[in-house]
């Protein structure tokens, strides 16, 4: 056997990631007619889909599954809010007061039986001013004064008995608006959450060429330029979380900043895709040589052959492995178990909350 190059082997790894920082610029505009002072107060509506899926938890669309995850992004933005400057007035204090809002319509004149927590004496009072009424007693105009006044005395009220069970306030911007400006806790703005998904998956394709490393292979290896052309596109599907939000002044009800915002597994450097290329050189017609040798052994062929009989040429080849998903944000993202998926999304939603509501600037900007 004659005596051939040992197989040759080279390997580089390099990461991956997106920076979407001038994506998130296009996708974010603050008005500068209307400076927001420091220390203003803003109140978080959510979408209201996630109300209804408070109100049904049973429901298991697929258009729900994200909305587990947005406590974590509440709370983000939250967090951003306050680093901006802003004072965050918890959403249940306006929810309690919305419900007293629209309890109290219930209890006008026409309906004050809807009301469930009435004081006895107001009760007998209203009893006997129907009673009245219908006989002629009291004019109607009269009938509603004297509601009006027993309610203001009594303070007749519900603390919303009469509501279905589960339901929830602060599902409509106009509502989230009533209760911002009508009670004593007002808030200057309302940040309306427009969208927010965590559950989809986008394909991603990174440009090999445009990466370093590779780059660098190829000029070391440069048999393996045109295999490198043909997989210079590299697809890799990734789960994604999306924000579209809104800041509504209260009182003007002008939109002064407007943003939408998603993010991949590796846009950032925290969460890069490492992939990896392979360079192999090894002779191709091993086989063949191999045989020309054991057929050039055999007795009778030995018997008659010449000295150095001629055998195949070794002839070469240089093939790339890649690019392969090595670590790092995986491109699988379907193969992922239920646990897997959770830990992603929940770093998602934290983190498309971060970056889009810290574009939010107070003060001179």
């Amino acid at each position: 056997m004659p005596n051939l190059p040992a197989p040759e082997s080279d390997k580089t790894t390099f990461k991956v990631s997106r920076s979407n920082s001038a994506e998130l610029e296009n996708n974010v505009v603050q008005s500068r007619a209307y400076p927001i002072p420091i220390g203003s107060s803003v109140v978080i509506s959510v979408p209201d889909v996630y109300n209804q899926y408070r109100a049904n938890p049973q429901r298991t669309d697929s258009e729900y599954r994200s909305l587990g995850y947005f406590n974590i992004a509440e709370q983000q933005i939250e967090k951003e809010l306050l680093r901006a400057g802003f004072q965050v007035k918890d959403r249940s204090k306006f929810e309690a007061i919305l419900r007293d809002l629209r309890d109290q319509s219930a209890c006008n004149i026409n309906s004050w039986r809807e009301c469930r927590e009435i004081d006895p004496q107001a009760s007998k009072i209203l009893e006997q001013l129907e009673e009245q009424m219908k006989k002629g007693d009291i004019s109607v105009s009269d009938y509603s004064k004297r509601i009006k006044e027993v309610q203001a005395e009594f303070k007749v009220g519900s603390a919303g008995s009469s509501r279905e069970a589960g339901a929830q306030e602060l599902t409509d911007i106009s509502e989230v608006i009533r209760a911002a400006s009508a009670s004593d806790i007002q808030a200057d703005y309302i940040l309306q959450i427009n969208e927010f998904v965590t559950d989809d998956v986008k394909t991603e394709n990174i440009n090999l060429m445009q990466v370093d490393e590779v780059r660098a292979f190829m000029s070391k290896h440069p048999a393996l330029r045109p295999a490198i052309n043909e997989k210079q596109w590299f697809q890799c599907e990734t789960l994604v979380a999306a924000l579209n939000a809104k800041l509504i002044n209260v009182k003007t009800g002008d939109v002064v900043w407007i943003g939408n915002h998603s993010a991949s597994e590796f846009h950032g450097a925290d969460s890069q895709l490492e992939l990896a290329l392979e360079y192999r050189r090894y002779v191709a017609n091993l086989r063949e040589i191999q045989q020309a040798v054991n057929y050039q052994n055999q007795p009778h062929v030995r018997e008659y052959r010449v000295d150095n009989p001629p055998l195949p040429q070794a002839r070469f080849t240089t093939e790339l492995v890649g690019p392969m998903n090595v670590g790092g944000a995986s491109c699988d993202a379907e193969e992922r178990t239920a646990t897997q998926q959770d830990q992603i999304r929940n770093v998602l939603a934290r983190n498309v909350a971060q970056e889009l509501i810290a574009t939010i600037r107070t003060g001179d900007w």
